[in-house]
């Protein structure tokens, strides 16, 4: 069995550390770049195809194990969460 290498492109990259912030396949494209029309079908297809789950899992281990970005990430989250709620 031959292995090969998959890389992902700089927009699949940008979905897998834009999906690590929320856990949201739809946003997570939108703000990859991906249409906002075709994001849930973009997201699913991204998180389900066979081929991408190594490189994707490698990604989001690399992503995980950065502290101070996890920490940005979730503060980014915070916020912007608090601005929704005062909105309301």
């Amino acid at each position: 069995m031959v292995a090969t290498t998959i890389t992902l492109t700089a927009r699949q990259e940008r979905f897998v550390d834009e999906y690590l912030v929320d856990l949201n396949a739809t946003q997570a494209a939108i703000r990859a770049g991906y249409s906002a029309k075709s994001a849930h079908v973009e997201g699913s297809r991204l998180l389900t195809n066979a081929k991408w789950q190594r490189p994707f899992r490698l990604r989001s281990e690399s992503v995980r194990r950065q502290p101070k970005l996890m920490q940005s990430m979730c503060f980014g989250n915070f916020t912007k969460l608090l601005k929704d709620a005062y909105r309301r």
